[in-house]
């Protein structure tokens, strides 16, 4: 009956009746997980956040174990962005990745980091960014087959731009990334970002044939602006004749917009990934939005 009353308090807006009614269940002998459960969900409310800390060891005196309390503690850890521990308290439905991917970001110690991109990784090995940083910290420990490595299987399960780009900073040479990239990329030719990528590389390799080849199948494939921008300065480079850089011009107006991070929250788009939305603060809200093809839902996590 007192569970009832205290539940019918918070529904009334009583939010002194329903603390009284919780707290007398807190100090019953076999209620008191229920008691704390309640005072917890109370605190979460009006943003008690060291009173939710205080009251979650209190209950995990009692069941360390359950459920409810390792996710009221996991949203804890978000909310003071402990990533770390919301790493260790995320089960196999929470966005690991990206929770390891934010540790890895704030750890200084390069082999935790190294340790962390790599879980982050594993964890989704679609994700760009994670593969991304764990090449790079790969690469910083000249671990350089490795990285490339990395570089290839995150293509593989996911072509992406960032995952172009970090090969031109691990590899500065234009003809050895090219030579790279057509290794990185091999079995998915004749995709969007694929082609992008090949295009982007063969042109500063000043291979101007294979890279107009290559810019105008992504054109075609993606139809997004800055496939039609890179088409655009490959033919200038060619010396291509005015009304066919017009033409080009023209068709940018029409074309799609270029592929973004966006918050599934709120909508901002973002140039780069981040941890945290920076518009609304939403945890692992960010995904990467291309007008060209869908983009998979990411899993979702408790509420910060």
């Amino acid at each position: 009956m007192l569970l009832l009353a205290a539940q019918a308090a918070r529904l009334a807006g009583d939010e002194t009746e329903a603390r009284r009614l919780f707290g007398v269940l807190a100090r019953m002998e076999g209620a008191e997980l229920l008691g704390l459960r309640g005072l917890i969900q109370e605190a979460e409310a009006r943003g008690d956040w060291d009173e939710v800390a205080r009251l979650a060891e209190q209950a995990a005196w009692f069941r360390p174990g359950a459920p409810w309390l390792r996710a009221e503690r996991l949203r804890f850890a978000l909310h003071r962005r402990a990533w770390r521990e919301a790493l260790a308290l995320a089960g196999p439905d929470q966005p690991r990745a990206v929770f390891a991917l934010a540790a890895a970001a704030e750890e200084t110690h390069p082999r935790r980091a190294l340790a962390l991109a790599r879980t982050a990784f594993a964890s989704d090995p679609r994700f760009a960014s994670a593969a991304a940083t764990y090449a790079r910290l790969l690469a910083a420990r000249r671990r350089w087959r490795k990285a490339l490595r990395v570089l290839r299987e995150a293509w593989q399960a996911a072509p992406h731009p960032e995952l172009a780009a970090t090969l031109a900073a691990l590899v500065p040479d234009p003809m050895a990334r090219w030579a790279e990239l057509r290794r990185m990329v091999a079995g998915r030719e004749g995709e969007g970002e694929t082609e992008f990528a090949l295009a982007e590389a063969a042109f500063a390799a000043g291979l101007l044939g294979e890279a107009r080849q290559h810019a105008e199948r992504a054109a075609e494939l993606l139809g997004e602006r800055r496939a039609l921008r890179l088409l655009a300065d490959i033919e200038d480079r060619l010396g291509v004749g005015l009304p066919v850089l017009q033409a080009r011009l023209k068709a940018l107006g029409e074309a799609k917009p270029d592929p973004a991070w966006r918050c599934r929250s709120c909508g901002a788009e973002q140039a780069a990934w981040a941890p945290v939305c920076p518009a609304c603060g939403e945890v692992a809200s960010l995904v990467w939005h291309s007008a060209a093809s869908a983009v998979p839902a990411r899993q979702n996590i408790p509420a910060s």
